[in-house]
């Protein structure tokens, strides 16, 4: 894939993955339980449940950044992407560069070993806490190994928010230091919430959505 082509298919990926993130999240309630800010000493949130628990959602919202001078988001879901299990390490690498930092990283970059290199040193060298939000990861072995490595070698302010492609996908993330997992159990709404959440639309503005 050349430079050009490359850019092209970052920026149509990019595009696609965050009109999916904001369509995601329109309606839903940020549960704070299971949110970024609950879990600030955490350095992998990992969602494991099955279809139907809001997982994707949980994700989603994860991306959502308010102050941008002290934070950035990366948002990569895989059903954006056609033929996601053939998406390798550089290419996922090239792809989180470019929500990074677009494409002035790239200058340097002369093949696939670089574009991994440039993504380590950046991520090394961020200053402000960088949310790597992933949904539907864990098919593609190299992508997971690489996955895994950034978890293990980027500072403390690089915080990984995950749902894997299935229950048993990335399974050794669950035996690392630092990791919170949600499962079923936890991403389940409880009676309170619900009732809390019935209680938030008028009857004009009935709750559309309650994940």
């Amino acid at each position: 894939m050349t430079r050009h082509s490359l850019e092209d298919w970052c920026r149509r990926m990019s595009e696609r993955m965050w009109a999916r993130q904001c369509f995601i999240t329109q309606g839903c309630l940020d549960r704070y339980c299971l949110s970024a800010s609950a879990t600030p000493e955490s350095k992998v949130v990992l969602y494991r449940a099955p279809p139907g628990y809001g997982k994707s959602v949980q994700v989603a919202l994860a991306a959502n950044t308010r102050e941008l001078e002290l934070e950035s988001a990366v948002y990569i879901n895989t059903r954006s992407c056609p033929d996601s299990c053939d998406v390798n390490g550089s290419l996922f690498a090239a792809l989180v560069l470019y929500q990074l930092e677009g494409v002035e990283s790239w200058r340097t970059i002369k093949s696939d070993i670089d574009t991994i290199e440039v993504l380590r040193n950046a991520l090394c060298n961020a200053k402000k806490t960088i949310r790597i939000c992933l949904d539907g990861v864990g098919e593609a072995k190299h992508t997971a190994d690489l996955i895994e490595d950034l978890i293990c070698e980027t500072p403390s302010n690089v915080k990984f928010f995950i749902a894997p492609s299935r229950v048993g996908a990335l399974p050794r993330l669950s035996m690392m230091a630092g990791v919170v997992t949600y499962g079923a159990d936890e991403l389940v709404f409880t009676e309170e919430e619900v009732s809390e959440l019935s209680g938030m639309g008028g009857p004009e503005e009935p709750v559309n959505q309650i994940v």
